[in-house]
């Protein structure tokens, strides 16, 4: 199987969706919040079982922190998953964008995928007031799984 086959998105593809897309502006402290859970992910919540290749994270308008190839986002990341037998990196390669962690927020918040209540209680709160301050790395790491693998499988 080639990279192109096992490559996914945090998003549904627009081909299978048949939702109306509906866009809309999100402002900068929304962007940085969900930036900054981006961040906590890739630096502290998910290692365990994915590996980076590509990270961006922008503050204050400079893109600061990055590895592999830039792209356009502020804060953005294509990591890929612990292969089924558990000895590497080979496994699907999914994006971490803006747009993911806010469907993997929503996702925990409808109760579409259950987690307990403190780490919910933390979501909720950081949600409601933009402030990735109450987002640890458990948090972060299961906004990432609900966001990219529309499961929780790690942790």
């Amino acid at each position: 199987m080639s990279n192109t086959d096992r490559y996914t998105t945090g998003e549904p593809s627009d081909r299978y969706n048949t939702e109306p897309k509906i866009s809309r502006k999100r402002s900068p402290e929304r962007e940085e919040f969900l930036g900054d859970i981006i961040c906590t992910a890739l630096e502290g919540g998910i290692g365990y079982w994915s590996a980076a290749l590509q990270y961006q994270y922008s503050y204050d308008g400079d893109i600061s922190v990055y590895c592999g190839k830039r792209q356009g986002d502020k804060a953005r990341a294509t990591i890929q998953e612990l292969s089924e037998d558990g000895e590497s990196f080979d496994g699907p390669v999914y994006e971490i964008t803006l747009d993911a962690i806010a469907s993997g927020i929503g996702k925990i918040l409808r109760g579409e995928i259950g987690v307990n209540q403190r780490i919910k209680s933390n979501i909720y709160l950081a949600n409601s007031e933009n402030d990735a301050g109450y987002i640890d790395a458990d948090d972060a790491d299961v906004i990432v799984q609900a966001a990219v693998l529309g499961e929780l499988r790690y942790g």
